[in-house]
């Protein structure tokens, strides 16, 4: 840990050098082995550019490539490296090879892979940036950012203090400012690429675009660069768009970017969430997602607003009979009902409530401790008091319309994505409905 003590004299010695004597503690005694030494130079000097000699055999060394002129680097150079770096057989996806001389003198070489690993299960991959002063590797964790962790490279910054212990005693605050500096260049190549290489940015995106959704949720300082690099599906065209592309095509009228959580693009066209929306809708269909969009909250001053907790401008009155009779069917179930004038095709909806993604997210943390899946709390629920469904349940009274009435609830509930089975008996509700229509036909 640097920590030890050490005595410098002045000896009479052939030639140019010095010659350093190490004693080394009884439990320290694996750094004499050969293979162990091996293991420390090539972690910490792999590219310095002086001869090492280990038992009179000459350690192999890497050319440093980041600190040659960029333009001087090949493409199969930069490959060779690549590989040598994680160890792969494949040629990057993107590479960013570059100086700079402000704030900080520093050399980087960064490659985007053509995969991730995450996607095959081996489980979350640790930042992979390299910090060298002066081709001597001073630490692997640097803080490099967590949700940039699919990148490759090496950062060579030469205004880092090279001291003894390399594991952890370096200035922090030249860190900082170094790894703000890197990171800033880095989306800018990543902006660069999506507004001049269009092909190349989708196959990107299509690899690492969960990994940008994080960047916009934990990276505040970027935070808007990021969000202009994210991409979405929306209810117009098959591609997709990012939030510049959807502003761009909103009507004079729209002042907020809509969205909403769903399965898949089929299932967010035909969600009755869309009922009365004429504007263009986001489609999020990943989990992640919602957590995005909460996060981001506005884009360049338009508020974000979620299609399942948008019906609070919604001023429509009458239907009391409707209301009344929903309320004294469901009960606790409800934290209130209201009536809407934006639905057409639907009975009713769950509104202003935690996304099903964020529910089944937190239904596979409990689990996974062994606890029950949280049972589902009151719900909000606003109603068409006009149709049919309801009107003739009010109309016809009895038993048979609060079953009805609760088989709406159960529909809404599993149309917001929240069914857990906590509303419970929808399959034997719709039976002895069933049983009835039967006996009454038979009558």
């Amino acid at each position: 840990d640097g920590g030890g003590t050490f005595t410098v004299t002045e000896e009479g010695s052939e030639g140019h050098g010095a010659t350093v004597t190490i004693t080394v503690k009884e439990d320290e005694k694996e750094y004499l082995e050969e293979a162990r030494i091996r293991q420390v130079l090539k972690k910490y000097s792999s590219f310095v550019p002086y001869p090492i000699e280990l038992n009179g055999e000459r350690v192999e060394v890497q050319k440093a490539i980041w600190s040659h002129e960029p333009s001087q680097v090949s493409a199969d150079e930069h490959e060779e490296f690549f590989k040598h770096l994680t160890s792969g057989f494949e040629a990057p996806l993107h590479t960013l090879h570059y100086r700079a001389d402000a704030p900080l003198q520093l050399q980087s070489l960064l490659y985007v892979p053509k995969y991730h690993t995450e996607k095959f299960g081996l489980g979350r991959m640790a930042p992979a940036i390299d910090l060298y002063c002066r081709k001597v590797l001073i630490s692997k964790e640097w803080g490099w950012p967590d949700w940039l962790r699919f990148v490759k490279g090496v950062v060579d910054c030469e205004d880092l203090p090279l001291n003894v212990s390399r594991e952890g005693g370096t200035d922090e605050k030249v860190k900082l400012k170094l790894r703000e500096s890197v990171v800033r260049r880095l989306i800018a190549e990543f902006e660069k690429i999506k507004n001049k290489k269009k092909e190349k940015w989708e196959e990107l995106w299509k690899e690492y675009g969960h990994f940008f959704k994080e960047g916009a949720c934990q990276d505040y300082p970027n935070q808007l660069r990021i969000s202009k690099l994210l991409m979405w599906q929306t209810s117009k065209g098959d591609g997709l768009s990012t939030f510049d592309d959807y502003v761009g095509r909103l009507s004079p009228d729209q002042k907020e970017i809509y969205y909403l959580n769903c399965k898949s693009k089929e299932d967010g066209m035909s969600s009755p969430y869309r009922e009365g929306v004429e504007g263009e809708v986001i489609l999020c269909t990943h989990s992640v997602d919602d957590f995005v969009m909460s996060n981001l909250g506005t884009y360049e001053g338009r508020k974000i607003v979620s299609l399942e907790k948008g019906f609070s401008d919604d001023d429509a009155s009458g239907g009391e009979d409707v209301v009344a009779f929903v309320k004294s069917v469901l009960g606790e179930r409800v934290l209130e009902v209201k009536p809407t004038s934006r639905l057409s095709k639907s009975p009713a909806l769950v509104v202003d409530h935690e996304s099903g993604a964020v529910r089944r997210m937190m239904s596979l943390v409990d689990t996974s401790h062994g606890d029950a899946p949280a049972p589902l709390p009151p719900v909000k629920l606003v109603v068409n008091p006009e149709h049919p469904i309801l009107k003739g349940a009010v109309a016809l009274g009895g038993e048979v319309a609060e079953k009805v009435v609760e088989q709406v609830l159960e529909n809404a509930v599993m149309t917001a994505g929240l069914g857990d089975g906590s509303v419970g008996g929808g399959v034997e509700r719709i039976e002895w409905m069933m049983e009835r229509l039967v006996a009454e036909k038979k009558e």
